[in-house]
């Protein structure tokens, strides 16, 4: 079995989805049968401040939590 088993949800801007509100996040993500979020994190060498902001939040809800930049 790999991490990247199930049902990813690919988040560029966080924000934009459903207002940032991290619950009605989880709670349509759970609906969908999302398992893990891919957030972006940074781009070029400016970081961006969502995932430390959402993935802690993410994953105590139990799901898996990747991050991904453009370099």
């Amino acid at each position: 079995m790999s991490i990247w088993d199930g049902n990813w949800l690919w988040i560029w801007t966080a924000e934009s989805i459903l207002n940032g509100n991290p619950d009605a996040m989880i709670a349509v993500a759970k609906d969908l049968g999302i398992t893990g979020m891919i957030i972006k994190s940074h781009d070029g060498t400016r970081l961006w401040g969502q995932f430390a902001r959402y993935s802690p939040v993410f994953k105590r809800n139990g799901f898996k939590v990747a991050a991904w930049g453009d370099v």
